[in-house]
């Protein structure tokens, strides 16, 4: 049986991971108090899995699952979130965060994960925080960041998509059309 605490060393090291990734891309952004609220959250829930506070929410998932399913979740999610960030380059923009509008987007990426999703970096976050409440077996730290994340980025998704569309127009469209929002079009 492993320990726990293995777990928690685990999250930590992943949780650093990730923002290593964000920061390497978006240092030229400058930091707002969104982010910092976003920074706290993460800081909270991180402070709630270390201690036992939530303990009483526990989902007694096999640790095979933990480690395999969500584990691997987590691994293929990060690498579709730098992968996601390496191809936007200097497109990379927070249209939403900082009330810019898509003004600062020069074109339409359409080679790495772009290929076939149009917000692969949500999809990846929405990957994370589904490997993130397997690998932590609790109800409340990976139920409510993962709803949470559900419930804000669908709007900002809509935002973000209607700003690109009044933007880029017919070829926006046509991009929506061959490409899934979240995750592959199957088709």
């Amino acid at each position: 049986m492993i320990s726990e605490i293995y777990f928690k060393m685990v999250v930590f090291v992943l949780v650093i991971f990730f923002f290593v990734i964000r920061i390497i891309f978006t240092f030229h952004f400058r930091f707002s108090r969104r982010r910092l609220f976003r920074l706290l959250f993460v800081v909270l829930v991180l402070s709630l899995y270390f201690s036992s506070a939530v303990s009483f929410a526990s989902m007694n998932i096999p640790e095979g699952i933990r480690i395999f399913d969500g584990g691997l979740l987590i691994l293929v999610s990060l690498l579709i979130f730098y992968m996601s960030h390496r191809a936007l380059g200097e497109n990379w923009t927070s249209i939403i965060d900082s009330g810019e509008s898509a003004t600062n987007v020069k074109k339409i990426i359409k080679i790495g994960p772009y290929r076939y999703v149009r917000h692969p970096i949500y999809g990846a976050t929405f990957l994370l925080l589904l490997g993130f409440w397997v690998f932590v077996s609790n109800w409340i730290l990976g139920g409510v960041p993962f709803i949470l994340f559900y419930w804000i980025y669908f709007i900002k998704i809509d935002n973000e998509e209607r700003s690109l569309v009044k933007k880029f127009g017919r070829k926006y469209k046509d991009y929506m059309k061959n490409t899934g929002r979240l995750f592959f079009k199957i088709r």
